[in-house]
């Protein structure tokens, strides 16, 4: 389903309108274009298909609805599960490594906080402060733990304290999880033995293709040799890089 699927095509405007007709009445002292259809961009998800003039309150809302889940195509998924699920334990690991990454500078600012005012240095206090508070702001990891203020020091600066480090360190350790359990399912669902297949089968299909080419380069045994021990030394420096 596409917004497509929603309103009247018009020609002349090159988009999906309004199906309504308008009266062309006017608005006060403006006079109205006269009846016809109505040009108005039609609302995605509206049945039949209505623009934001010709359409009642509860059918905008169920409108909303109707698209948002057209995009979802749930009826027709073209997903392939495998693919979404290696794509999702890719995403998770990478999530998992910036957490972590954040944790540790995290830990290390509210480290250098606890010593600072312990010695009493309010400037290496302050700076420990602001380093922590820009890792809590980076990537919008405050959004995701929320951050717990807490008044410290003779001054009482208001500063994010170890609560929002705690957030920072649950975070970093459901995502592990979550990771671990993406690739708990792979596991089950046998996605590593269809990566070795599909590897077996591009082996089988490069193999080919290589003898093909040097059959129809009529080589000597000797270059022939030459070409297939290069091919393989190139092949295992690409799979050392990647």
């Amino acid at each position: 389903m596409s917004d497509a699927t929603w309103g009247r095509w018009c020609d002349q405007h090159h988009a999906w309108e309004c199906e309504a007709q308008r009266k062309g009445n006017g608005w006060k002292d403006q006079p109205g274009p006269g009846p016809g259809p109505c040009h108005g961009r039609v609302i995605p998800g509206s049945k039949p298909g209505r623009c934001a003039m010709h359409i009642r309150k509860t059918t905008h809302a169920k409108a909303h609805v109707r698209a948002e889940l057209a995009h979802w195509t749930v009826g027709d998924a073209k997903d392939d599960p495998a693919e979404t699920l290696l794509r999702l334990i890719t995403q998770s690991r990478v999530r998992a490594e910036f957490y972590a990454t954040l944790l540790g500078e995290a830990y290390e600012a509210a480290e250098r906080i606890a010593a600072a005012e312990t010695t009493g240095d309010t400037t290496l206090t302050e700076d420990a402060r602001r380093d922590l508070d820009v890792v809590l702001q980076t990537g919008g990891v405050a959004a995701l733990i929320g951050k717990t203020y807490s008044a410290a020091g003779k001054d009482g600066h208001i500063f994010a304290s170890g609560e929002a480090v705690r957030g920072l360190a649950k975070l970093e350790a459901d995502e592990r999880d979550r990771c671990a359990n993406f690739c708990r399912l792979a596991i089950s669902a046998g996605i590593a033995e269809r990566q070795v297949r599909v590897a077996e089968r591009l082996a089988d299909t490069l193999q080919e293709v290589l003898l093909g080419a040097l059959d129809d380069a009529d080589l000597t045994a000797d270059q022939r040799r030459a070409v297939i021990a290069g091919a393989g030394r190139r092949l295992r420096l690409v799979a050392a890089a990647s």
